[in-house]
This record gives C-alpha cells, structure tokens and sequence, in this order.
C-alpha cells in the first residue's frame, strides 16, 4: 500500500488504482478547531491502540481474508481491487465501522455512482 499527494491532477493510471481523498481549502464562513498535540494526541493515541488491537485479532483477519464482499453495479477491475478491502472491513464480521463515509473521486460517471453507493450505503 503506498500514499501520494499532489498538487493538481494524478494521472489515471494510478487514480484508477486507488482510494482517491479529494481535500479542499475550508470557505471563508467555515470554522475549524486547529490540532493540538496535548488536546488531541491522547485522542488520536487511544483511537491507535483501538485500531492496532483491531487488527491484531486472528480471527477478525481469518475472516476478512476469505471476505468476498458485494460490490455495487460498476465497480470492476481496477476499482474492485482497491475498494473490495474497504468494503470487506465495513461489512465485515464486527461490522464497526460501517459503509458511510466520503465520497471517492471516480474516473467515469458510472464508477461516481457506484462509489458513492459504496461509501454512503444503499
């Protein structure tokens, strides 16, 4: 697994292989808290031992390996690939974490629709 950021636009032969996370500059009415280490690092670490014990559990990844999780209309190849992980975790066995969530960039209109049935639920 491999992360990139850019400025500008990513060619299609890694956008379509991936979990694309569009960011924006907040508007000028929109209000947010700034991140403070000594507000939120306790936060963020329980939320990192929550996650490390989640992941640690055999049988919880014994599951999700054999997971073949339905994926809605035209979600194929490529995209598949990238979100059946995804999709596998949110319907897993201690479904947790659920389907909701933001809205992936799609390279088609009909990926764009089915990405967002993926991340918003049915």
């Amino acid at each position: 697994m491999a992360s990139f950021a850019a400025i500008g636009r990513l060619p299609d032969t890694i956008t379509d292989r991936a979990v694309n996370i569009s960011l924006r500059r907040r508007g000028p009415g929109e209000k947010v808290s700034r991140f403070r280490i000594r507000r939120d690092g306790p936060k963020l670490s329980e939320l990192c031992n929550q996650l490390t014990a989640w992941v640690r559990d055999p049988a919880r990844l014994a599951k999700l390996a054999d997971a073949e999780p339905d994926l809605p209309a035209g979600v194929e190849d490529r995209a598949a690939d990238a979100w059946e992980p995804l999709v596998a975790i949110a319907d897993g066995p201690v479904a947790t974490i659920g389907r909701p969530g933001p809205e992936p960039r799609a390279s088609s209109e009909a990926e764009s629709s089915a990405a967002t049935t993926i991340c918003r639920g049915p």
